[in-house]
């Protein structure tokens, strides 16, 4: 039996998009018959053992405090993984995964891999240019991030890119890629399909780096509802109330439209039950090298309970994977006007029509990204890494 050693900050399980695409890429690969181990950081709130859903866990920890914690993560996460990796002691049948933007951790575990004979590659889900940090192209961790593309991972064995943008990019240097999208699991709650009511719910979950065009959504739905007998709400999951004023040009004195929802951090059950009452996903983007590269979690996860994305024209998944009018409503841009407009057509959508659409797109994540969808395919690539060699 192979064994896969994934290495990372994950906060396994359930510590946001990261942990969620490694909980499925495990899941497939433990369903392909492949020993899955994580070297990584524990979510003790879901998982208190050392195995979760047949994918062993193997805890790293850092300092507790802030700053300490900040300087162990940056200085000591390779030495944490190596030691890990010493105890296991993988054999040239096994393979390393690396999921993390730490430069420092893919040199270590390069010349860990050469030293040892295993084979070692990335999973890549983020590519980013100069306009997406504070200090432009002389920001260090730009700098830091550009060096980590051109000159460390194209010297892996292998890559798994999140989108075919990441995998051009890789395209000169890594030989054997395999793109792998955000997979999702339609089946680890329950789904009852939609019963459309007379009120339409739009959510935004956010998370991590914004990529979305997050300012003209807030003004396109405070156009929309300038239409006191519109009858919709519009759920906002990781904003903050005062970003939100802000984005509306609202002060504190000003009333919210009781429309608009605001939830604090929930609990996964909580943010589950919250999916499954939504009838639109929100997802406005501008045309950038991040938005293009990214494969956003959120589309395949809420479509998994029905939930109907509402999306930009943009990267992987309205290109290979979303049907305009069948499983979704593309926009083509992510202006207010646009914006408005799709939100206007989601709320006129007869009830048949949306029930359509919304069986469609639990349809495409059972056909399309779910994770036993990937698993024989996965496994056959990481067979030819040493089938080829």
């Amino acid at each position: 039996m192979r064994r896969v050693f994934v290495c990372g900050h994950f906060n396994f399980p359930r510590g946001g998009a990261t942990s969620n695409y490694i909980q499925y890429f495990g899941a497939a690969l433990t369903m392909a018959g492949n020993e899955v181990h994580l070297i990584t950081t524990k979510n003790k709130e879901y998982c208190q053992s050392d195995e979760y859903k047949g994918i062993h866990i193997h805890e790293i920890k850092f300092d507790d405090r802030k700053i300490a914690s900040y300087i162990d993560f940056k200085t000591g996460l390779k030495n944490k993984i190596i030691t890990v990796l010493q105890q296991l002691k993988p054999t040239s049948k096994d393979i390393i995964v690396i999921y993390s933007h730490n430069l420092w951790l893919h040199k270590a575990l390069q010349k860990y891999g050469r030293e040892n004979c295993v084979k070692v590659g990335s999973i890549v889900v983020e590519y980013f240019s100069s306009e997406d940090y504070k200090n432009g192209r002389f920001d260090l961790e730009y700098i830091k991030n550009r060096f980590l593309n051109l000159h460390v991972i194209p010297y892996e064995d292998f890559v798994f890119p999140i989108s075919s943008y990441i995998r051009d990019k890789f395209s000169k240097g890594v030989a054997k890629q395999m793109v792998l999208p955000i997979m999702a699991d339609p089946y680890e709650f329950q789904y009852i399909p939609k019963e459309v009511c007379d009120t339409k719910r739009f959510i935004f979950p956010a998370n991590g780096k914004m990529k979305d065009a997050l300012c003209n959504m807030v003004l396109a739905i405070m156009s929309v509802l300038k239409n006191e007998q519109l009858d919709v709400e519009f759920h906002f999951c990781g904003i903050k109330e005062k970003d939100l004023r802000r984005y509306a040009n609202l002060n504190q004195s000003q009333t919210l439209d009781k429309r608009i929802i605001i939830h604090k951090w929930l609990e996964y059950d909580e943010l589950v039950e919250l999916y499954k009452k939504m009838h639109f996903l929100l997802l406005a983007r501008d045309v950038t090298e991040m938005t293009k590269a990214n494969f956003p979690s959120k589309v395949p996860e809420l479509m998994c309970y029905g939930v109907v994305p509402i999306a930009s024209r943009v990267g992987d998944y309205t290109k290979y994977y979303l049907e305009n009018g069948k499983d979704c409503i593309v926009m083509n841009g992510s202006s207010v006007s646009i914006i408005s407009d799709a939100i206007y057509y989601g709320c006129h959508l007869t009830n048949e029509q949306y029930k359509r659409m919304s069986n469609n797109a639990r349809k495409l994540a059972e056909d399309r990204f779910w994770y036993g969808v990937w698993a024989e395919k996965i496994d056959a690539f990481m067979e030819k890494l040493y089938g080829n060699s």
